[in-house]
């Protein structure tokens, strides 16, 4: 129950206090110099005594303070005043996701995709900050209006964490979404927020996470068990969806998706070409089979083979007529003459003649022979013959005439010629010309296959593309050592290549699918 504080600070107003842990007390309250609602948690006394651990604390909330990111709760920077250690971040109006889930769930797969997309995005975001969340959970993650999410607390874990984490279970803030890793006693990590991710979404589709039970058991599985699959506890979850789930719940961190944004788009593809999560073939009732004969094995032969013999000789036609085309002589073909008759002024370029002339290639005759005014009598005299279209473009003449206009009469006998054969030689598609910025190398991956492909890009640039079928991808990134992960968009059909490269300032690295493949 929150209780009346009458605790002053500098730049706070503590109006009540909300909840006390192991760790912290939390008040809620007010910033002076804007009075915006705040959360205020006041380290216990008992490690601020430990000039090391506040070291630590400072360093991390200073971090922390410098994400400015939608889906990220805004913290100031660690304090100090006497005894007093604390660190304040803005209150939201919302719940946390553990509650929702609780009170809604499981979420249709929908509604999940688009919280997790906001979650990848503010990881993906810290990360590349090198912030690590290192306890993300249900408790850490809050919805406010229209779903839009809110995650607190990125860092805090590191202050606490020890180095067996078994031992110092007082450290462990949320089992249920611990890495394998981690049990093991590894520290916090991108690929452990990633796999904290993936049990997020499962817990929003199950309505519960995938180990569940004492702290100690939970451990043991995290670290030994797979998680029952999903399309088995939700019908409304495909079977690839589950899948790009249980990858990305994998015991091995380089398994995993790299990134959140790579892990959402897996997930949104899958559900895309959703197939149904029942796994059960429809049975035809036995009284519909015997109204339905099949047909005999002898049958079948026969009629498969007459279809393979109608195919081939209208193949063999199709065949004979093609090369009885290809020999026929180039036809000319003879068709009237075209006359056209234009007036122009005298002034005018006669290029503009060009407009009305066909695109056939056509022996041609011009003619100009001036406009007779009304008390002319009409004459057929040419003032000038052009017999190739290059010399009537040429400047207008001198005609000798001084009022009036020039008529243009243009006699065109077109010739229709066959296009020439193309010739069997293939032609080799140029090498493109890569631009290299200054400061930067590229490296271009070719996709082979007959599957899309995923790449993940971990090194001084951290990236990743998906890249279709017979086509290519270059990416500009910093020099320096890169490793690359590359495989189906829903972890299927081709095994996972893991491999690594060294990108020189400057330089180009070509790699597929097979470069590096054992």
């Amino acid at each position: 129950m929150a209780t009346t504080s009458n605790t002053l600070l500098e730049n706070y107003i503590l109006e009540t206090e909300v909840t006390q842990n192991d760790h912290f007390t939390i008040y809620h309250g007010y910033r002076e110099i804007d009075s915006s609602p705040v959360i205020i948690k006041v380290v216990t006394p008992l490690y601020t005594g430990d000039e090391f651990f506040v070291r630590r604390f400072k360093q991390i909330a200073k971090q922390a303070a410098q994400l400015e990111h939608p889906n990220i709760i805004s913290t100031d920077e660690a304090e100090q005043e006497g005894d007093l250690l604390f660190v304040a971040q803005d209150d939201i109006e919302a719940r946390s996701l553990a509650e929702v889930i609780e009170a809604e769930g499981p979420f249709s797969p929908q509604r999940t995709q688009f919280i997790a997309g906001q979650i990848a995005s503010a990881l993906d975001y810290a990360h590349q900050k090198s912030v690590i969340h290192g306890d993300l959970s249900a408790q850490q993650v809050y919805l406010g209006a229209n779903d839009q999410v809110f995650i607190a607390n990125f860092g805090q874990a590191q202050i606490f964490h020890g180095t067996n984490l078994i031992k110092h279970a007082q450290a462990i803030q949320s089992p249920e979404t611990l890495a394998p890793e981690r049990v093991q006693g590894q520290g916090p990590s991108r690929p452990a927020d990633l796999y904290a991710l993936g049990i997020l979404c499962y817990h929003m589709l199950a309505k519960r996470p995938p180990f569940t039970g004492p702290a100690s058991a939970i451990l043991h599985a995290q670290a030994h068990r797979q998680p029952r699959p999903l399309y088995q506890l939700n019908a409304r979850v495909s079977i690839g969806m589950s899948r790009v789930i249980e990858r990305m719940l994998s015991k091995g961190m380089e398994l995993r998706y790299n990134t959140g944004a790579e892990f959402t788009r897996a997930l949104a593809m899958a559900h895309h070409n959703k197939k149904p999560g029942s796994h059960f073939a429809h049975l035809t009732p036995l009284t519909e089979r015997e109204h339905n004969p099949v047909l005999s094995f002898s049958t079948l032969f026969y009629v498969s083979s007459g279809l393979i013999l109608i195919l081939f000789v209208a193949a063999l036609f199709a065949w004979a007529g093609y090369e009885l085309g290809l020999r026929q002589v180039e036809a000319q073909v003879s068709t009237p003459q075209l006359i056209i008759t234009t007036t122009l002024p005298i002034e005018q370029n006669l290029a503009e003649a060009q407009l009305i002339l066909p695109t056939t290639r056509s022996s041609l005759s011009i003619q100009i022979s001036p406009t007779p005014s009304p008390t002319q009598e009409p004459t057929a005299t040419p003032i000038r013959s052009f017999t190739s279209l290059t010399d009537a473009l040429l400047p207008t003449p001198t005609l000798p005439i001084t009022t009036g206009s020039p008529t243009v009469r243009l006699v065109l006998t077109p010739t229709l010629t066959a296009a020439p054969q193309a010739t069997s030689t293939p032609t080799t598609p140029p090498t493109p010309a890569y631009f290299i910025p200054e400061g930067q190398g590229m490296f271009v991956f070719f996709n082979p296959t007959g599957y899309d492909l995923i790449i993940d890009l971990t090194g001084p640039t951290n990236t990743s593309m998906l890249v279709p079928p017979n086509q290519r991808h270059e990416f500009l990134l910093d020099p320096g050592p890169y490793q690359y992960i590359v495989h189906t968009p829903t972890g299927e059909w081709l095994d996972t290549v893991v491999a690594t490269f060294d990108l020189p300032q400057g330089q180009l690295v070509e790699k597929d699918y097979y470069s590096d493949f054992d």
